[in-house]
């Protein structure tokens, strides 16, 4: 890969740590703010059920964190020099050389560019983080639903 393209790869792969982290602790006021609406026994039943909703949301969120994470850190993981892995070692340098192994046997399998692998790899990141952008804005709606 050229020296532009790993530059661009930096450059997306920093900017989609910034958006996941964003998304966080957009989730993190979630929580907290469901749980300042508890108990919810005074409230009418389209606030509980907005707060029921916005519950069920924010749990779906929980998980699919969880799972970005791991996109993530694969994406990290690809766009990381050799140096930059050595010097994380341990776990870290196994991890890449899981990454590499399911690399170069994608690319084997498919018949597919190690560029085009990368270059997916971040779009379908985007596209996770459009469905957890959805979860959260709709979310924090019925949340603001269930407050009033």
């Amino acid at each position: 890969m050229s020296k532009d393209n790993t530059s661009a790869s930096t450059a997306n792969v920093t900017e989609l740590k910034a958006r996941y982290q964003s998304l966080q602790v957009r989730a993190e006021k979630l929580g907290e703010s469901l749980q300042s609406l508890v108990p919810l026994n005074e409230r009418s039943q389209a606030a509980q059920e907005s707060f029921l909703l916005a519950y069920a949301d924010f749990k779906a969120l929980q998980k699919a964190f969880a799972s970005a994470k791991e996109g993530l850190n694969g994406i990290v993981i690809l766009n990381s020099t050799k140096e930059e892995i050595e010097a994380e070692g341990g776990l870290w340098e196994d991890l890449a050389e899981m990454a590499k192994d399911l690399l170069s046997a994608a690319i084997e399998e498919l018949g597919v560019t190690e560029e085009a692998v990368r270059a997916s790899c971040l779009k379908d990141f985007l596209r996770v983080l459009d469905h957890i952008e959805s979860l959260v804005a709709r979310a924090e709606t019925e949340s603001t639903s269930a407050a009033q």
